[in-house]
């Protein structure tokens, strides 16, 4: 799963959590958590804050066939 981030849009971003469990019609759920150190260009000329690490979590169900 990291090779396929290393060579996206966001190579740097880092798999976090995955989880893999069932629905409530049995279906198999993937669960992928993905952080990014993001460099905040205009925050600090607001306060204290140059960086922040965005989390993004998306899902995929498997449906039966």
């Amino acid at each position: 799963m990291e090779a396929s981030i290393a060579v996206g849009p966001l190579a740097q971003a880092s798999v976090e959590n995955v989880t893999i469990s069932l629905d409530t019609h049995a279906r198999t759920v993937i669960s992928v958590t993905l952080a990014l150190d993001v460099n905040l260009v205009m925050a600090p000329a607001i306060g204290d804050l140059d960086e922040i690490t965005l989390r993004r979590t998306e899902q995929a169900v498997i449906l039966g066939s």
